[in-house]
């Protein structure tokens, strides 16, 4: 990460906050509306993307976010672009309970992984991430699907616990 831990808990921020507007998306629009409007978000950050990355100067100052990026994302597609490819392919299998609870998981339970991960430093496991950060991803994914009734699903998570 380029930035300095305010722009990191930024960056978080708004990973959490995008994930709940698409999980409301879920509740107020019909399938057909919410797959257009990831869509139109796929498209426009596709856009972002290459303009970031082959014209850099010609983007508007405020679009310009390199202290939010992560190091690799310097010179390819940040995770942003993945995160709404990945949801806008599981919306064409996916609604209600089982997206919504994608959502949350990839929205929540990623985030705290990682701020858990980060505050207790516990041994690394691979790729750097911490035994604690993936515990506290497991733990929020089996209450995510508790909580959408998915508990069948949880159970089966649960067993890897």
């Amino acid at each position: 990460m380029n930035g300095n831990k305010e722009n990191l808990f930024l960056r978080k921020l708004i990973h959490v906050a995008f994930s709940l507007f698409l999980l409301c998306g879920t509740y107020y629009l019909e399938k057909k509306t919410f797959l257009l409007l990831l869509f139109v978000c796929f498209l426009a950050e596709s856009l972002w993307e290459f303009i970031r990355l082959k014209k850099p100067d010609s983007l508007p100052r405020f679009l310009r976010v390199k202290s939010l990026l992560k190091e690799r994302e310097a010179k390819t597609f940040t995770d942003a672009w993945y995160f709404i490819l990945g949801i806008l392919i599981a919306s064409l299998f996916l609604w209600e309970a089982w997206l919504q609870a994608l959502i949350l998981i990839v929205g929540i339970s990623d985030t705290v992984a990682y701020f858990v991960g980060k505050a207790l430093d516990g041994p690394k496991i691979f790729h750097g991430k911490t035994l604690y950060g993936s515990l506290s991803f497991f733990i929020y994914t089996v209450l995510i699907l508790y909580a959408f009734g998915l508990s069948k699903v949880a159970g089966v998570v649960y067993l890897f616990l």
